[in-house]
């Protein structure tokens, strides 16, 4: 919940408005963030709500959309429902929450994020794939393995 409130709180602030080019990881797929963007997107600019910058719902899909997506411990239809209907396939990395989660969990959600990926039909969610994705955020990494 926090992880999602911290968010929100940035794109109220214009955090993401103003930094176009940040390249931010979420953790654990967003939290709570893919349950609560529809009541962001349907409430998030009523006049009730605080939004000095007056972002619109269409700056918030989109913002919410450039974040990237780790999915440690996350990888359950649920979460990752949600989460592509955020985002697209390209904005999800891999993480594990080593050495908090354990090997066997750790290997337990590779192969939920496997099997996620096989009944959405998009291979491009395997475990294999995103951890590309990560790669591609940094080269430079890419280049010292």
């Amino acid at each position: 919940m926090d992880t999602t409130r911290t968010l929100v709180d940035a794109l109220y602030a214009g955090v993401f408005r103003n930094y176009t080019n940040l390249k931010l990881i979420v953790a654990h797929a967003g939290g709570v963030l893919p349950l609560v963007a529809p009541r962001l997107f349907t409430l998030g600019t009523l006049p009730w709500v605080p939004n000095p910058h007056d972002i619109t719902v269409a700056e918030m899909k989109e913002q919410l959309s450039r974040l990237y997506y780790d999915v440690a411990i996350s990888a359950n239809s649920a979460a990752l429902s949600g989460l592509l209907e955020l985002t697209d396939e390209r904005h999800i990395v891999f993480g594990t929450d080593y050495p908090p989660a354990t090997e066997r969990g750790i290997e337990e959600n590779i192969a939920a994020l496997n099997v996620f990926a096989e009944h959405q039909g998009q291979q491009t969610l395997r475990y294999e794939s995103i951890a590309g994705n990560a790669l591609d955020l940094f080269p430079g990494i890419q280049q010292r393995i």
